[in-house]
């Protein structure tokens, strides 16, 4: 790999540096192929260019992997931020976040920025593809690998951020709850497992969610990732054929052995709303009792519902983005209209055609199941719901009700689940989106 190299001379000098656009360059050196190293060992950590249209661009670079430079790269942007809006309330344009690592390095840094107070709302963003999937970063123009041209011109790379479209991207909060007594939640730490010493956990996902087998393929792949995209992708194949055949090690429940149902619940403004699971509702005072709604149940002989799943699925998932595995694997046109859905009496579901194109900005997100790795790798899957609103998994009761969970890309075993709720992710930013530039124009990162 070639040295990035400085290709203008610093020419900027704005006092107030209210004209200046900034990037803030965020680099995890350690995703994917490791290739965002080569930005990491650059002899400087910040560099300013005067563009050929007159725009004055300053990048700063920030290795994720040392907390003093975070903190301190943090506490610049909140102070950029503040000034720029302070001076102008309408430039909400001239600050970006440029983020080098993969799908989970995105949602984590941008709850790690509202943490400290940053208003996410005044930043815009941008996914190179430094991961091992990089399913964000080709689904907006980016490209699925570094190129060349990404490594060794800086200047370029600067130049075609803020010449990108802006568009608005969905992001969902994903909540996991375990047994208050009896729960735990892993996360791979290098080789290991450890826990996270908490027995719920809230995370935002933009990408992909989902639970079973190919999430435990995940975990397994994350503890022996090594510096190789080739041998990257033997050893999630192999992790995959591990799983397939059940017996290596101790089996993965399927879905039928640990989910009750799947359901819609009322989106809730504060904590004086709560669901039930009868069929009434009620008002006691100002506080509004709403039922649940039933998608699908896995057992008629544990809960009655319209819908039950077909055959015995080895995982569920959750999209925001259709396609997985740097784009090789669209799991929501794998149904080909589809549905995963049978009656009580058996009969499979035709009727329920799922007909809108997927998008990540409808506020929908598309369910599917898949029924084994053969199929998952043949693109075979059954449609589930394609809708809006809040969502419930509820397991059953019980001991040992164990599984895994993906959230873009970062993986984690779960010991006695009771839910996986998903919201709309209000709470991180306006309208439940964040502002992403999309690469419709230059083949320098394709």
């Amino acid at each position: 790999m070639e040295e990035l190299k400085k290709t203008s001379e610093i020419i900027v000098n704005n006092k107030d540096n209210l004209g200046l656009k900034e990037i803030f360059m965020l680099v995890n050196p350690l995703s994917g192929s490791r290739e965002g190293e080569a930005y990491t060992i650059l002899p400087e950590d910040s560099y300013e260019y005067e563009m050929d249209d007159g725009t004055q661009i300053r990048l700063s670079i920030t290795n994720l992997l040392e907390k003093d430079s975070v903190e301190s790269t943090i506490k610049q942007i909140s102070a950029t931020v503040k000034t720029r809006f302070d001076k102008n309330p309408e430039d909400i344009n001239s600050v970006v976040i440029l983020l080098c690592g993969g799908d989970g390095t995105f949602m984590n840094m941008a709850q790690e920025l509202k943490n400290n107070g940053i208003d996410i709302n005044h930043l815009r963003f941008v996914v190179f593809p430094f991961g091992t999937a990089n399913d964000i970063a080709r689904s907006f123009g980016w490209g699925s690998t570094p190129s060349n041209k990404m490594l060794e011109n800086i200047e370029a790379v600067c130049y075609e951020i803020f010449k990108a479209k802006e568009e608005n991207f969905d992001i969902w909060e994903i909540e996991v709850l375990t047994n208050p007594d009896k729960g735990d939640i892993q996360k791979a730490d290098g080789e290991n497992l450890a826990s996270i010493k908490e027995t719920s956990m809230k995370k935002y996902m933009c990408h992909s969610f989902s639970f079973g087998s190919d999430a435990r393929t995940g975990l397994a792949f994350e503890r022996r990732r090594t510096r190789n995209r080739f041998c990257n992708r033997f050893m999630y194949a192999f992790e995959g054929f591990k799983n397939f055949i059940r017996f290596w090690g101790e089996p993965t429940l399927k879905i039928k052995e640990i989910l009750k149902s799947f359901n819609r619940i009322p989106e809730v403004s504060d904590d004086k709303s709560m669901v039930i699971d009868n069929e009434e509702e009620e008002k006691e005072g100002e506080n509004l009792i709403q039922k649940k709604d039933i998608i699908v149940a896995t057992s008629k002989d544990v809960i009655e519902a319209p819908h039950f799943l077909v055959n015995d699925p080895i995982s569920f998932y959750c999209l925001n983005l259709p396609d997985v595995v740097n784009g090789n694997i669209n799991l929501w046109a794998g149904g080909r209209g589809r549905t995963g859905l049978e009656t009580e009496e058996g009969t499979r579901v035709e009727e329920q055609k799922f007909t809108t194109v997927p998008s990540y900005n409808d506020g929908k997100l598309e369910f599917a199941t898949f029924d084994s790795l053969l199929l998952y790798i043949l693109n075979v899957s059954n449609s589930i719901a394609q809708e809006g609103g809040a969502f419930e998994f509820e397991f059953l009761e019980g001991d040992n009700i164990n599984t895994f969970v993906n959230i873009d890309g970062e993986f984690y075993k779960v010991f006695n689940i009771e839910k996986i709720k998903i919201h709309k992710g209000e709470s991180l930013c306006s309208n439940g989106h964040l502002r992403i530039l999309s690469n419709d124009r230059n083949e320098i990162f394709r």
